[in-house]
């Protein structure tokens, strides 16, 4: 009980310990989904890639054959070889799956955990070392340890939070090397600040800001820093290595990762980008307790900066060069990327973290003594917890909702549709080196994480590009159901005459290129007969209509606003369902049926919309659903569009009381209406065979 009351480490551990705890205590064991899935798995198959080539460092690759950049996925390579930026993060936790025979993703995720346990214990010594005083360092710890994007990528598989983590550590050891005047901690600061610097070259920044402070005082105090610009510039030196080598792997090989600016092509895109990142990203970025903290040090700063430019305090003065240094340049950094900055909110842990947690610091330290004074102790207590709860609150809300969110998203939607798939293709005796060329790849490299093999990502399903993949050299062909329906069998219909269906998880199927290019049919490629149809029913809301089967329900017929003879049924703004279709469970249903929906749908804005079906017996709540997401197929909105879905009921009922219910469901409760929807029940043909 003493050392809980002498020891202030002792609570900064717990309060670290607590914070991974409350925010990541389910995450140590999740697949690299949500939030951006598409990144994490980008990420996670590079470690794959180090363990399964033999933890070649420099042979970085993923699963993807067929690369992003420069050819935009449409030039298929050899090898899934891939220029990226200096991949520690990805090697490392490759060596514990290679030591341990595993390729768990919590091997990733621990040592994220591990490095960011070490990431905000420095974080709280440097807030130590720059506010000299242990109550002052306690609350901008606790304010910046709770920025919503500092927490949302702490146990994740991107790159931004470990190099943020070398980066406070580098930190540290410059202002430890400033306060001491060693040469070991200035080595050290230059070393993990340039391997940060490698691994995210915005963080080159950092380093740039340390030297050209170096230079500052090598001109205006006449100090002698031979040996600071003999570090600084020899690892420059390695850096620019590393980018030739990097040249190197792109020229050759190409890329899955962005390396090069994207900034707005003129003022009215510019405007358009601000208005989107000003709009999303700022809660995300922080409370607004973060944003008063920051506006209350910027003026405690700015009203003391001549008294810190007069002092000899070395400490003050640098983190002051420093954060007018970073924001300047990571203001820049702003408007050349600004196009990334409207999707990728990581960016902030690259950019302007660091500075923000240096002005925070500054403005705590210059904060007036007397305020600190012993008789205010229990007022800094109250709004310290006060203010860390607040903080907690919101970036758990934060989390949250961008869990939910992107839940809904395509990425995601491909890693429920894929898991799996390596033991279905296993089972089939698909080896491990087959190439098998996806389509509709949303996360090209997702797919084949859960596939366990090679292949080719197609992301864009235009007739263009679907014909040019279908020529390359490939064993399986790969689509998700909705989208052959909603956009690749629509885009190019003969693609039925090329591929016979081979095999499915009732998400996603498996095609083989036929040798013969004789007639065929969607249904043919859907694994459906369509000799076997086991119910059929539709509705159509214009008056002279015969009247629908007592099956249907819905909630409201309206007149069309601008052809007075239609009518439709309409859900509006709040109203999450509204359309049904009931009956019993087919007593003919003895293998897995496939109920293909289509329907005239209008949206008056972006929202997500499934159609689904649940079946089993209500009263007992032994009810099995399946859903899929239409809200691809709505756009162009305010405009009538002809939506498919297809859904697959894998398994029979159990229960003799078994009803079957198909519906809309409106998650985002947006205005929509409905029309013409036809319902097909269909018998899977050769079970044995196709559905697995």
């Amino acid at each position: 009980m003493k050392l809980m009351r002498t020891d202030p480490n002792v609570w900064v551990w717990l309060a670290i310990f607590l914070l991974l705890g409350y925010f990541h205590h389910s995450d140590i064991t999740n697949f690299p989904a949500r939030p951006h899935t598409w990144a994490q798995s980008d990420q996670f198959a590079l470690t794959l890639g180090f363990k399964h080539n033999g933890l070649h460092f420099f042979r970085p690759e993923t699963y993807v054959l067929n690369k992003q950049f420069p050819h935009g996925f449409l030039r298929p390579d050899t090898t899934s070889v891939t220029a990226v930026d200096f991949p520690i993060h990805n090697f490392i936790p490759a060596i514990f799956m290679r030591l341990f025979d595993s390729e768990h993703p919590a091997w990733f995720r621990l040592y994220s955990f591990l490095l960011n346990l070490l990431g905000l214990w420095y974080l709280y010594k440097l807030a130590l070392l720059l506010t000299d005083d242990p109550w002052k360092a306690a609350i901008v710890f606790g304010l910046s340890a709770t920025v919503p994007v500092f927490i949302l990528f702490q146990v994740s598989f991107m790159p931004s939070s470990q190099s943020l983590t070398l980066v406070v550590m580098g930190m540290y050891y410059y202002f430890t090397y400033l306060q001491h005047g060693k040469r070991m901690p200035f080595f050290l600061s230059i070393l993990l600040l340039t391997v940060a610097a490698l691994t995210r070259k915005t963080l080159l920044g950092v380093l740039l800001c340390i030297w050209l402070y170096e230079i500052a005082g090598n001109v205006f105090k006449n100090r002698s820093v031979q040996f600071q610009h003999t570090v600084i510039l020899l690892f420059l030196a390695l850096f620019i290595g590393y980018q030739l080598y990097f040249q190197q792997l792109y020229n050759r090989h190409g890329s899955m990762f962005l390396s090069y600016f994207l900034m707005p092509q003129n003022w009215e895109e510019a405007k358009r980008l601000l208005t989107v990142i000003f709009t999303k990203w700022p809660a995300t970025f922080g409370s607004a307790v973060h944003y008063i903290a920051l506006l209350g040090a910027l003026i405690i700063v700015l009203y003391r900066l001549p008294e810190i430019l007069r002092s000899d305090d070395r400490i003050a003065r640098a983190a002051s060069f420093f954060t007018v240094c970073m924001f300047v340049g990571y203001a820049f950094f702003f408007v050349v990327m600004m196009k990334q900055w409207e999707h990728h909110d990581y960016n902030l842990l690259d950019t302007f973290y660091l500075p923000s947690f240096l002005l925070l610091s500054l403005g705590a330290r210059f904060v007036p003594r007397r305020w600190t004074a012993p008789s205010f102790r229990a007022a800094w207590r109250i709004a310290i917890v006060l203010v860390l709860i607040y903080a907690l609150f919101h970036a758990h809300k934060i989390q949250s909702e961008r869990l939910r969110i992107e839940g809904r998203g395509d990425p995601y939607r491909m890693h429920l549709y894929y898991q799996n798939t390596a033991h279905l293709l296993d089972s089939l005796g698909i080896p491990a080196d087959a190439r098998i060329l996806v389509l509709d790849a949303y996360a090209p490299n997702l797919p084949f994480i859960h596939m366990k093999r090679k292949g080719y990502a197609i992301l864009t399903t235009s007739s263009k590009h679907l014909g040019t993949a279908l020529g390359w050299d490939y064993d399986l062909i790969s689509i998700p159901d909705s989208t052959l329906i909603s956009d690749v069998y629509p885009n190019l219909p003969s693609i039925s005459r090329h591929l016979t269906p081979f095999a499915t998880n009732g998400k996603v199927s498996f095609y083989r290129v036929k040798a013969d290019r004789g007639r065929s049919t969607l249904l043919d490629l859907l694994g459906i007969d369509s000799s076997q149809v086991i119910f059929q029913d539709s509705i159509a809301f214009d008056t002279q209509v015969v009247q629908p089967s007592s099956a249907w329900e819905f909630r409201r017929i309206v007149q069309d606003s601008f052809d007075y003879n239609n009518y439709h049924m309409a859900l509006y703004i709040g109203e999450e369902f509204g359309l049904k279709w009931e009956r019993p469970c087919p007593k003919s249903w003895s293998k897995p049926l496939r109920i293909l929906i289509t329907a005239r749908v209008k949206a008056y804005e972006p929202g997500t919309l499934y159609l689904a079906a649940a079946y089993g017996d209500p009263s007992t709540g032994e009810l099995t659903y399946r859903q899929t997401s239409v809200s691809k197929q709505l756009y162009p909105y305010r405009q009538w569009r002809t939506v498919a879905a297809l859904l697959t009921l894998d398994s029979p009922p159990s229960t003799e009381h078994c009803l079957l219910r198909v519906y809309f469901w409106n998650y985002d409760k947006r205005q929509v209406f409905f029309d013409d929807v036809k319902i097909t029940g269909y018998l899977a043909k050769d079970t044995a065979s196709f559905f697995r």
